[in-house]
């Protein structure tokens, strides 16, 4: 029995409203917050335009389960990137939104290859795939090189702090026993 198209859309928007409602698994204390539907919209065509045409896409051309997966991974890529902005900052998120963006148009130039037949076309577009596809290694290598510079210094004043510990160890012993035995 085939739907009525207008049943596969309440379908889709009850099964998005679903996801969205329920929590994703994880700790009480860092639950992230509900988003409606309307809010995820508005992130995706003012951050992401891209995934909306990748969306329409898929509700044209796939299942509703289909669907209802690339919804989810556009919710979770709005909840990542307010994660790593409050955890990691502004430049941190604003280079996730940069590689998911060129992720998208990778994706975008793979379907539009796929669909066509004239090998002018193709060739052309191959060459935007190529190029994108080199923005996004030397996007994530760039990404890597900056996550390695923050390491460094991490592993700096970690050194520090054990050459403080060793070259103070009697002192920072006697004062533990000290405090322990003035408290008892």
């Amino acid at each position: 029995m085939k739907s009525h198209p207008i049943v596969k859309i309440y379908i889709l928007t009850a099964l998005a409203t679903a996801t969205l409602i329920l929590p994703p698994a994880r700790g009480e204390e860092d639950e992230a917050p509900e988003m409606t539907v309307a809010q995820v919209e508005a992130f995706l065509s003012e951050n992401l335009p891209e995934s909306l045409a990748l969306l329409e896409y898929v509700r044209k051309n796939e299942t509703i389960e289909d669907y209802r997966g690339a919804f989810e991974r556009a919710v979770e890529t709005v909840r990542e990137f307010h994660e790593i902005r409050e955890h990691e900052g502004e430049k941190r998120a604003e280079w996730f939104l940069h590689l998911i963006r060129l992720e998208l148009q990778i994706e975008q130039l793979a379907l539009e290859w796929q669909a066509n037949q004239n090998e002018a076309q193709r060739k052309r577009i191959r060459e935007d795939l190529r190029a994108k596809i080199t923005e996004l290694f030397d996007h994530e290598l760039q990404g890597n090189i900056e996550d390695l510079a923050l390491l460094r210094k991490e592993v700096v004043t970690i050194e520090q702090e054990i050459d403080s510990l060793q070259s103070n160890r009697d002192f920072l012993i006697g004062e533990e026993l000290k405090e322990i035995l003035e408290e008892h």
